[in-house]
């Protein structure tokens, strides 16, 4: 529940919840199904929990990417501010994606765009190699063999989580926010 606060959301905006079995339905994304949405519905789901040392932040619409009342800072320099690392990731409206990397409250590593293994080793983190490593390239149509695809920051952050499938996180407890658009929940 800190996480999403830190984020500037409303504690009213903010419950308890499970994943459990979640039927996926139409492409559906589980955080929406999660609280009943589906894709078609305005605003934002964001879904909390902690894996491991970790804790995490699954953003379904990008809209945590920045800290609200602030000169622009990165989520992850809001939940990184108690002296802990934090990574977060997402994909913006445009299908661009994002990467910020903050210890202590201050960026340590930001990308606009998805990481490369092969060409972007020598700029990341230390803290970052290795989940890098293990979040691979994917084998897809319209790729070049090694080139990164829409989601391998995605699979960095969950490589550093250690979650790799809902079965993952399906009975962790987990903190639920619906936020309108561009609404952060009230209180």
């Amino acid at each position: 529940m800190d996480a999403l606060a830190a984020l500037g959301v409303g504690w009213r905006a903010i419950s308890p919840r499970r994943l459990g079995v979640i039927p996926l339905r139409d492409g559906t994304s589980p955080s929406r199904a999660a609280v009943g949405l589906d894709d078609r519905d305005e605003g934002a789901v964001l879904l909390a929990g902690r894996a491991g040392e970790w804790t995490f932040v699954h953003d379904d619409r990008g809209v945590t990417r920045y800290v609200p009342g602030t000169d622009g800072s990165p989520g992850a320099t809001a939940l990184s501010a108690v002296g802990t690392e934090a990574v977060t990731s997402g994909v913006t409206d445009a299908c661009g994606t994002y990467l910020f990397h903050a210890a202590d409250g201050k960026v340590l590593f930001d990308s606009w765009e998805e990481i490369i293994p092969t060409q972007d080793a020598d700029r990341l983190p230390v803290s970052l190699l290795a989940a890098v490593a293990v979040a691979g390239t994917v084998d897809a149509d319209g790729l070049e063999p090694g080139a990164a695809d829409l989601f391998i920051n995605l699979r960095i952050v969950s490589a550093l989580v250690g979650v790799f499938s809902l079965a993952d996180i399906r009975d962790v407890p987990l903190w639920t926010a619906v936020l309108s658009p561009g609404g952060r929940g009230d209180g």
